[in-house]
């Protein structure tokens, strides 16, 4: 199995990041697709083994806004550098995937009832084709 996670609040402008991406993967792909900003919860429900794990995010990196990086999972550290307080070492470790892929874009504002900057917006369309191409 093939699982993208796209963790993010979409009331929260650019932290939604992951779930707009998820919406733009939308019959795209043929991987199951979740998005949501407790992925934790999510852990239950997965069945194993999954073969390819890409997970997308909103993070501080002190870039421009909309800046898309992918993180080489053994750099992410047990403290998130996400906008969420999961430390996403612990997620990773808890799906067991043979491969993980950490996605993730630098947010411009991240306050509660404003919509995703553009930036952000234009961050969903690399990640999508980031994605896809992993996926293949």
């Amino acid at each position: 199995m093939m699982l993208v996670l796209g963790v993010g609040n979409e009331m929260m402008g650019d932290d939604a990041f992951g779930p707009l991406v998820i919406k733009e993967l939308e019959g795209k792909t043929k991987a199951k697709l979740w998005s949501g900003s407790n992925p934790e919860n999510y852990i239950g429900k997965i069945k194993n083994p999954i073969e390819k794990l890409v997970i997308l995010d909103a993070a501080y990196m002190k870039k421009r806004p909309g800046t898309v990086r992918m993180i080489e999972t053994d750099k992410i550290k047990e403290r998130p550098i996400s906008t969420h307080q999961i430390p996403l070492s612990m997620l990773m470790r808890e799906l067991k995937a043979e491969s993980t892929y950490y996605i993730v874009a630098q947010p411009k504002d991240v306050e509660f009832d404003v919509e995703p900057s553009k930036e952000i917006k234009r961050a969903v369309k690399k990640a999508s084709k980031m994605v896809i191409k992993i996926l293949r």
